[in-house]
C-alpha cells in the first residue's frame, strides 16, 4: 500500500471518528462560538485543535515523509491551534449575523454547514500546498471525478434540506401556533438538519481531501487502473442508493405473505432492478458477451430472484425475530440492513461462482485490502449502531411535547441517522464485495474472446 493511500485511510478514519465524538458529545454541529462562549464551545475548540494537529502530524509523516520529533508535535499543536482560532472566528460572524438579519435557526444550521465546508477546503489545500510543500497542478481531468462526487453530496444535501423546510412551512400552515410553538418547531427543524449535516460534512472532507490530492501533482503509484465494469458498478450503486434515500429515507423491506397474496412492491422492484443491472454489467462488460435477447432475459430473470431472495430473508426476519421479541425502531432497522448485506453477499457469490469464464484465486496479498476495510466498515457500523440503540432506549421520544414545550427529542434523531448511516452503509459494502471479487477472480481470456466473437 502505498504512503498515500495510507495516509487516506488515516485521514478518512479520523474525519469519522471526529463526526461521530462531536455529534455523542455536543449534539450539534461541531461550531466553535467565541460569542456567547460557553463549556461546549470550549469543548469544540479542543476537539478541532486535537483533529487539525493529527492532520499535519499524518500529512507530514506521509507526504514528507520525515521522522517525527518532537518539534513535528510543537508545530502541530501551533497549526491546530491556530486553525480552529480561525474556524472559530469565521463561526462566530456567521452566528452574529445570522441574529443580526435575525434568519430562522434552520437556515443558521445551514449556513454553518456552508462555513464548515469553506473551512474544510481552507484546510486539506493548506495541509497539502503549505504543510507538504506540494506544488498545484490544476487541471479538470484530474479532479472529475471526486468533483462529480461532491457535487452528487451537495445535491442530496440540498434536496434534504429543501425537504425539511417544506414541512415545516406545511406544518406552520396547517395548525395555529403560539410564538413559543412556532420557535420549537424552528429548533426541531433546525435540528433536523443538524444531524444530516453531521454525516455530509465528513463524507465531503473525505472528497475535498481527495480532489485537492489529485491536484498535487504526485503519481499515484503502480495501481491497477479501474475497468469500464468497475465504474459501471459504482455507479450503479450509488444511484440504487441515491433512489433509495430520496424515496424511501430507509432501506426498503420486501415483506410478502403468501396467504394474504401480498407482497410490498416498492422494495420489490428496487432490489428487482439492481440484481438486473449488475447481471448485465458482468456479463456483457466483464465478460464481453453481446447483448442479445438471452442476456436480457438472463438479466431479469437475476434481478427477480434478488428480489425474491431479498423478500425470503426480510419476511424470516420480521416473522422470527422482529415480531416475537420486543425490539426497538433502531434494533429493527439493523437486522434490515443485515438482510440487506446478505442479499448482496449472495448476489456477488453467485455471479462469480456460477460463470463460466471466471476462476477465483485466493492470495493474502489480493485480498486483504478489502478484508481490511471491511472490517473497519463493519467495526464502526457496529460501534454507531450499539449507541444509537442505547439512547434510544434510554430517551424519551415525544415529538408533540417538543414541539409544544421544547423538549429533546433524541429517539426520532436516531433513527433517522440510523437510516441514513444503513443506506451509506450497504452502499459502501456493496462496493466492496465487488472488490473482493474482482481481486480473487481471474477472467479466461480466451473464454472472454470466445464469448466476444459469439454472433
Amino acid at each position: 500500500m502505498s504512503d498515500r493511500a495510507k495516509k487516506g485511510i488515516f485521514i478518512s478514519l479520523l474525519t469519522i471518528a471526529h463526526a461521530v465524538i462531536t455529534f455523542f458529545t455536543l449534539k450539534k454541529l461541531p461550531m466553535v462560538l467565541f460569542y456567547p462562549f460557553q463549556y461546549t464551545d470550549a469543548i469544540s475548540f479542543m476537539i478541532w485543535t486535537v483533529y487539525i494537529s493529527l492532520l499535519y502530524v499524518i500529512t507530514v509523516l506521509y507526504e514528507k515523509k520525515e521522522k517525527l520529533s518532537f518539534g513535528h508535535f510543537i508545530k502541530a499543536v501551533l497549526f491546530g491551534l491556530a486553525l480552529t482560532l480561525g474556524k472559530g472566528i469565521l463561526d462566530t460572524a456567521i452566528d452574529i449575523i445570522g441574529q443580526t438579519c435575525r434568519i430562522s435557526l434552520k437556515a443558521l444550521a445551514v449556513w454553518g454547514q456552508v462555513g464548515v465546508l469553506i473551512f474544510g477546503v481552507f484546510l486539506f489545500a493548506l495541509l497539502q500546498f503549505w504543510a507538504a510543500k506540494r506544488k498545484p497542478e490544476f487541471g479538470l481531468k484530474k479532479i472529475k471525478l471526486p468533483a462529480m462526487m461532491i457535487l452528487a453530496a451537495i445535491i442530496i444535501y440540498a434536496v434534504l434540506v429543501y425537504g425539511i423546510f417544506r414541512d415545516c412551512t406545511a406544518f406552520a400552515g396547517e395548525y395555529t401556533l403560539t410564538e413559543t410553538e412556532l420557535y420549537n418547531l424552528d429548533l426541531y427543524c433546525g435540528t433536523k438538519i443538524l444531524t444530516h449535516n453531521m454525516w455530509n460534512y465528513p463524507i465531503l472532507y473525505m472528497l475535498i481531501l481527495w480532489c485537492i490530492q489529485r491536484l498535487s501533482g504526485e503519481e499515484r503509484g503502480n495501481k491497477k487502473a479501474l475497468q469500464k465494469e468497475d465504474y459501471a458498478v459504482i455507479i450503479l450503486t450509488v444511484l440504487h442508493g441515491l433512489v433509495v434515500f430520496l424515496l424511501f429515507g430507509e432501506i426498503p423491506d420486501v415483506f410478502f405473505s403468501i396467504k394474504e397474496l401480498f407482497i410490498r412492491w416498492q422494495g420489490f422492484l428496487v432490489w428487482m432492478l439492481f440484481g438486473t443491472g449488475i447481471y448485465w454489467i458482468v456479463q456483457h462488460m466483464l465478460l464481453g458477451k453481446k447483448v442479445n435477447g438471452k442476456i436480457l432475459l438472463q438479466s431479469l430473470i437475476c434481478g427477480i430472484l434478488t428480489g425474491l431472495g431479498k423478500g425470503i430473508l426480510d419476511t424470516a426476519v420480521i416473522h422470527f425475530v422482529l415480531l416475537k421479541f420486543d425490539m426497538t425502531l433502531c434494533t429493527n432497522a439493523v437486522f434490515l440492513e443485515i438482510t440487506t448485506l446478505l442479499t448482496g453477499l449472495s448476489l456477488f457469490l453467485v455471479l462469480f461462482l456460477k460463470t463460466t469464464p471466471i476462476s477465483f484465486s485466493f492470495s493474502k496479498e489480493t485480498v486483504k485490502r478489502p478484508l481490511f476495510s471491511l472490517f473497519l466498515l463493519m467495526t464502526a457500523y457496529g460501534a454507531l449502531c450499539g449507541r444509537c440503540v442505547y439512547l434510544e432506549r434510554n430517551t424519551p421520544d415525544n415529538t408533540l411535547a417538543f414541539i409544544a414545550r421544547g423538549y429533546e427529542v433524541r429517539g426520532v434523531q436516531e433513527l433517522e441517522l440510523i437510516n441514513h448511516i444503513n443506506i451509506l452503509m450497504y452502499v459502501s459494502v456493496f462496493l466492496l464485495f465487488w472488490w473482493l471479487m474482482r481481486s480473487m477472480t481471474i477472467v479466461n481470456l480466451k473464454a472472454k474472446t470466445a464469448h466476444c466473437t459469439e454472433k
